[in-house]
């Protein structure tokens, strides 16, 4: 998955849960110089990113048995996004709360999978118009974690069919020291 694949990931899937009932609520991505529609709107950011454990690494598998240097490697990054959440108007906080239940309900887990994405944490959505001193429209924010699996192909990995080697065995025990050569296969 791209950025531009996370991205629309995420917004598809809660586009899909807000207007699950006929419903046209806008679902957007937060720009600060962009144009809001009407009230009545789900704004999205991504505020955190975090990249859980290390890269998986697959094998070099060759693409052509002619030219060792056809092959092919994948590496899987799992990669952890919080996406901020936000509802404006005076009657956003169901529909984020219809985002919060369906993070934990098995009948959405089947749509999260087919964008791709994976349920790691939620908050409760809450109404903040008081502590931002908003008295023009009301704001409820919830924060989502969410995790995807991005990989990556390289071509023209290096493959290595055989290898030469020589050398002496010393051996531990004082007996004579051995020499070896030869050729291992892979």
């Amino acid at each position: 998955m791209t950025w531009d694949d996370v991205e629309t990931a995420i917004q598809d899937y809660i586009n899909q849960v807000v207007n699950q009932s006929g419903s046209t609520i806008p679902v957007i991505w937060a720009n600060q110089n962009g144009r809001r529609p009407n009230v009545g709107y789900v704004g999205l950011n991504i505020i955190a990113q975090a990249r859980p454990g290390q890269a998986y690494q697959g094998p070099v598998i060759l693409s052509n048995p002619s030219d060792p240097t056809t092959g092919v490697q994948t590496i899987a990054l799992d990669q952890d996004f919080t996406v901020s959440i936000q509802g404006y108007g005076e009657d956003m906080r169901d529909p984020l709360d219809a985002i919060a239940d369906s993070l934990e309900d098995p009948f959405w887990f089947d749509a999260l999978d087919a964008v791709g994405l994976a349920h790691r944490q939620h908050t409760p959505a809450r109404d903040v118009s008081q502590i931002i001193d908003l008295t023009a429209e009301r704001r409820y924010v919830m924060e989502w974690t969410c995790g995807v699996r991005r990989e990556i192909s390289h071509s023209g990995a290096p493959w290595i069919e055989t290898v030469q080697y020589s050398g002496t065995v010393e051996k531990p025990d004082a007996s004579a020291d051995e020499t070896v050569t030869g050729t291992a296969g892979i």
